[in-house]
């Protein structure tokens, strides 16, 4: 659209637009400061806030550039995005509701509330305040501020009359016009009221009408994300989206579930529905509507607020100026809550162990207050008995609690027991928490060194059972770069693969804060000392290391002593030590040809070794869980071959390649081994001309020439499977198809 653009200003009739502004960033990813009214006359150009009416940049405009909605502009400094265009009356009622609702904010207390809060509160009165705006220099000793509120704009103020207890009316004092201010001396500034109860009187029938519709309030669940032009787009939280009634429309703002910070606000107009699925802009932000909150759900966020206290909808403008000085945050004093996090007495609470004397003298801590690491209950009752073991394990070795010291361990679970569940609780906690009262969390960031096709599955785990914004997880994959997590305090979590730690663990050595814990899921590949994965994990100065294994350590003590090793540098001397007294004994002791002193002596070392292992190694199997699984039923079912099975079969025991092996010759028995195994899968895995080949004399010819590779009637096994997993998803149970090539049995 093109405003049409006479030859002088004065005559020429304005043209508004509703708009977005912001100062000039330089950073990638920008945001909006506020909603604004852009005003065009002519030559000349301003934009008003929408909230409080103010003027917030002016410029030039020229005749020949038209405005766009979506497009951006440079006015007096200010980036300006276009929305859509409004007529002067629209803009005339907006800022008249929005001097309403400034009167509205402004409302005294009802009598019952003065009463109520009377004993507690300060009532001298403080005159209105002056907008910074019309603060003009003077010599005067006077405070001229104090006679105005935030929309005088120099002119006298008919305020809703305040009816005092004693029965005065309060009026005096806020109709001072800008003039007779400027006139006033010390000895002429007029008297304080004694402080005195207040009662505000009802205003007019509007003015309450305006204050009942903004108490209606509509609570939704919702996801949240800034805005982002890529193609792959990503949901950065949970979030709780709150509509508040007014004069001029909805309200909307948007925080965070979890911390219930705000994140943003817009004015989204008076006749919004909002509906399952919807997609609403709040701010510099996308929202996604997901369902209206419910009703235990809106006493939750009552009764845990978990932000500042009383930061409803109304606190993001704020109407008056700050009244106490600037103060250093670095030199301000915070409290600190001396006890635990958690309630360590409700029920189903779990409690970690305390740190012993002898572990506070050796860390010269005598003189601390201890206090209870309690597991977080939202993540507690998800674990079993077996896992809540698990964890009460790994958190007395990585902290150092144990008799042998050490701050590492080996958990060797097999799969299925929850592994990933301990770990996650172990890694919140020691995040979160500390034994000893006033020094923060026992880590600052943590570690995650996995295979790299688990990287993904990681990051789903911890947003499963702690959701998407408690905590901050990095993964170093191909598509992000490494800087963002090491030159920023805002990840908590760094998720990577062990090739790419190879190549970045000088980076990671010099992050700060730094690495309070390294969790190696796959623990079985760190079994040889002198891999280069091995080493670069070595080299890490970080001491609490966890090793996470579903593969049992076999009996090679070399590769035992590496694991330990790592987990636990020197708490096992040296290997040249290790394997003089505990290696040489044990595999002599194991040979046919041993003597009785040789055997009992082997026999108490590897004794000894059982029982230090038992203090950095905890090892499980699935007669655990037993009790909590149904019982299984196994069926051994023979499935006759189809007959092109059958022939291609008998020509492959018939070809010359297959007698040749029973006369002797071996060289090709794994490749027949191989592909027998394929036939009697399925016939078409051999129709590609390479295994067609490899069969000798077969050819083709055995296949019917109507069949494809991927037909099922070729196998007698896949044609039974079809029929096994129509019946289960007619019945809609759960399934696990697990396949297994098992060898003829002699």
């Amino acid at each position: 659209m093109k405003p049409v653009i006479p030859d002088s200003n004065a005559t020429q009739p304005e043209v508004y637009f509703t708009c977005l502004w912001r100062k000039l960033q330089t950073r990638k990813n920008k945001t909006w400061e506020g909603d604004g009214i852009l005003c065009i006359r002519g030559s000349s150009c301003h934009i008003k806030s929408r909230e409080d009416g103010s003027q917030v940049a002016s410029g030039q405009w020229a005749s020949d550039r038209e405005c766009v909605p979506g497009q951006i502009y440079m006015i007096g400094g200010k980036e300006v995005e276009i929305d859509e265009a409004i007529s002067s009356k629209e803009v005339e009622k907006e800022f008249k509701s929005s001097q309403l609702d400034n009167a509205v904010n402004h409302t005294l207390p009802t009598p019952s509330q003065s009463n109520k809060f009377a004993p507690k509160v300060d009532l001298k009165f403080k005159p209105p305040m002056r907008p910074h705006s019309l603060i003009q220099p003077s010599n005067s000793q006077v405070d001229k501020s104090k006679y105005f509120v935030n929309s005088t704009l120099g002119h006298a103020f008919n305020t809703p009359s305040t009816t005092l207890s004693s029965g005065l009316k309060r009026t005096k004092v806020a109709s001072l016009a800008l003039g007779e201010v400027d006139k006033l001396t010390p000895k002429q500034e007029p008297k304080r009221f004694k402080p005195l109860v207040l009662e505000a009187s009802r205003g007019p029938p509007e003015t309450n009408s305006a204050v009942e519709e903004v108490d209606q309030q509509e609570v939704f669940i919702c996801l949240y994300r800034k805005y982002k032009a890529s193609k792959h787009l990503t949901w950065d939280g949970d979030g709780i989206l709150s509509l508040v009634g007014s004069q001029r429309g909805r309200m909307a703002v948007l925080k965070d579930s979890g911390t219930r910070k705000v994140l943003g606000s817009m004015l989204l107009g008076r006749n919004l529905n909002l509906q399952n699925g919807a997609l609403v802009q709040v701010g510099s932000r996308q929202v996604e509507i997901q369902r209206p909150a419910t009703e235990s759900e809106l006493s939750d966020f009552e009764k845990n607020p978990q932000g500042p206290a009383g930061a409803g909808w109304t606190d993001i403008v704020k109407n008056q100026a700050p009244v106490c000085d600037f103060k250093d945050p670095m030199i301000i004093k915070r409290p600190r809550t001396g006890g635990p996090k958690f309630n360590p007495e409700a029920d189903g609470a779990i409690v970690l162990m305390k740190p012993s004397k002898t572990w506070l003298l050796k860390h010269d801590l005598q003189n601390a207050t201890i206090v209870d690491v309690v597991v977080d209950p939202s993540i507690g009752k998800s674990l079993r008995p077996h896992q809540v073991e698990g964890l009460k394990f790994m958190y007395e070795c990585t902290m150092g609690l144990r008799e042998v010291g050490g701050h590492g361990c080996i958990l060797a679970d097999e799969m299925g027991l929850g592994k990933s569940i301990q770990a996650i609780s172990l890694l919140w906690t020691l995040l979160r928490q500390n034994p000893i009262a006033g020094q923060g969390p026992v880590i600052k960031r943590a570690m995650i060194v996995c295979p790299v096709t688990l990287v993904k599955n990681w990051k789903r785990e911890i947003h499963k059972w702690l959701g998407r914004s408690r905590l901050n997880v990095f993964t170093a994959d191909g598509k992000s770069d490494f800087k963002q997590f090491s030159s920023s305090q805002y990840h908590d979590v760094l998720i990577i693969g062990y090739e790419k730690l190879r190549t970045l663990s000088q980076q990671v050595n010099s992050i700060y804060p730094p690495i309070g814990l390294i969790i190696a899921d796959e623990g079985h590949r760190l079994k040889s000392t002198e891999a280069k994965t091995t080493q670069a994990l070595r080299s890490l100065k970080t001491k609490r290391r966890v090793v996470l294994s579903g593969t049992p350590i076999q009996n090679n003590l070399t590769e035992y002593f590496a694991m330990i090793d790592f987990i636990n540098p020197g708490i096992l001397d040296d290997y040249r030590t290790f394997k003089k007294k505990f290696e040489q004994p044990i595999l002599k002791s194991r040979e046919p040809c041993c003597n009785p002193v040789q055997r009992l002596q082997g026999e108490a070392r590897a004794e000894e070794l059982t029982k230090m292992s038992q203090h950095y190694v905890l090892r499980r199997g699935s007669e655990v869980i037993q009790e909590h699984l149904p019982r299984r039923y196994d069926y051994c079912v023979f499935i006759s071959p189809t007959t092109v099975q059958r022939n291609i079969y008998e020509a492959v025991l018939d070809s010359p390649e297959t007698r040749a092996i029973f006369s002797g010759d071996i060289s090709q028995h794994l490749v027949l081994m191989n592909k027998l195994k394929l036939l009697c899968n399925s016939p078409g895995l051999l129709m590609d001309e390479y295994s067609i080949k490899s069969l000798g004399q077969i050819s083709s010819t055995l296949f019917p020439a109507w069949v494809t590779r991927d037909d099922i009637q070729l196998s007698g096994k896949l044609i039974a499977l079809a029929k096994f997993l129509s019946i289960l998803k007619r019945r809609n149970e759960e399934k696990v198809i697990l396949g297994i090539w098992l060898p003829d049995q002699p």
